[in-house]
């Protein structure tokens, strides 16, 4: 008699959970442990020929699946489709079951033959390079400043950065989510504060002091990307520079800080920059083809050898472990990431703050983004 394990681990998205689930708490997919199970006890199951899912039940109209359709004979029938649904199913490919998940980087969906290739898309327009330079030499007179404690900028000359930072943001999610106007603080409940305007959204749920709070703490963790949202838990609006500036209290250095860590996780996301070895906050420009150079970071003067895209002096060990898939690159700074199986494929990169999928390397601009896009193609 074969036994029967606890848990298992979701065919599409890897999560581990426990095998008496219909299907997976995290993407929906129906549990294939369920269907062998009933499959025992109900004569009625149909394979479906796209994905080769076993349908159990007294009526099946449907691949529990992957969506295909039967007659009421049982017998299969193309789904009538729109243009756009005929663009999404080229974009399946077809999953092998035993498939590892090292093994390549497509996504492990039960998909149509006639798939593909999908460009993977960045999450923003890179910069060109006066535009890089500019921007580059802007950051290392922030971080020079916040290194010496010199003050060489203004309160005001930081605010006016803060702006020209947001109104440079290519992603701007605008569309409100839920009416969320209160007349008292939502997270410490306090009647006697008053609660503050999000220019944006239009949302009224948090006080002064909370909000200091709330930037402080996203300041902190570097979780900027692609701005600091609305500190409603269900909102993905940005919070206008404006709000930021003027309700946030933020003191000299925390705008120093916002500004030097929103602005590194960008140029790490370009190309031509290479971060110091040393102190991992300033940095090179490489304009043109990739070369070896000797140079000194501005901010720990210590003397190293620079090559973009170069991968270092990596030993065997990490070599063998990028060529069989257990490590893999973030698809836009490069940083070499390990995943332990039966986590979920939606990972934040820890050193440029962009989203990306494990298994098909595509960008995102929040979990939330990247889940809601691998949902969609599945």
């Amino acid at each position: 008699m074969s036994e029967i394990s606890d848990t298992y681990a979701c065919d599409r998205c890897t999560y581990v959970q426990s095998s008496n689930a219909e299907k997976c708490e995290m993407c929906d997919t129906p549990n294939p442990n369920r269907s062998k199970l009933r499959k025992e006890n109900d004569d009625k199951v149909l394979k479906c020929p796209t994905c080769t899912f076993d349908n159990t039940g007294d009526f099946i109209t449907a691949c529990a699946m992957c969506g295909h359709e039967f007659d009421l004979d049982n017998s299969v029938v193309k789904k009538l489709r729109t243009s756009d649904d005929d663009s999404d199913e080229k974009d399946d490919e077809e999953e092998d079951e035993d498939e590892d998940d090292y093994d390549d980087f497509e996504l492990p969906m039960p998909q149509n033959k006639n798939k593909t290739q999908k460009i993977i898309e960045a999450v923003e327009i890179a910069m060109n390079e006066d535009e890089l330079q500019s921007y580059y030499n802007q950051y290392i007179s922030i971080l020079k400043e916040q290194r010496q404690q010199t003050k060489a900028f203004s309160d005001q000359q930081l605010h006016e950065i803060v702006t020209q930072l947001f109104n440079s943001l290519q992603y701007k999610h605008e569309q409100p989510e839920g009416q969320l106007v209160y007349k008292c603080c939502q997270i410490c409940l306090d009647k006697d504060e008053t609660v503050i305007l999000m220019n944006a959204c239009g949302h009224r749920m948090i006080c002064r002091d909370d909000f200091h709070q709330y930037l402080s703490t996203r300041i902190r963790d570097g979780d900027l990307l692609p701005w600091i949202p609305c500190p409603a838990e269900i909102c993905n609006v940005p919070c206008d520079a404006k709000t930021i500036i003027e309700r946030g209290s933020l003191t000299h250095a925390e705008l120093a800080s916002f500004i030097i860590t929103y602005m590194l996780k960008k140029l790490s996301r370009n190309e031509n920059f290479i971060t110091c070895v040393q102190c991992q906050q300033g940095g090179f420009l490489q304009m043109g083809s990739p070369r070896k150079e000797e140079v000194i970071c501005q901010i720990c003067n210590v003397k190293q050898t620079i090559e973009k895209g170069s991968d270092g002096d990596l030993d065997l060990a990490f070599k063998e472990m990028i060529q069989s898939g257990e490590l893999r690159e973030c698809p836009t700074c490069r940083l070499l990431t390990l995943k332990e199986k039966g986590l979920c494929n939606v990972i934040e990169c820890a050193k440029c703050g962009v989203w990306w999928n494990w298994r098909t390397r595509e960008q995102g601009h929040s979990e939330k983004d990247l889940k809601q896009k691998a949902r969609m193609n599945g």
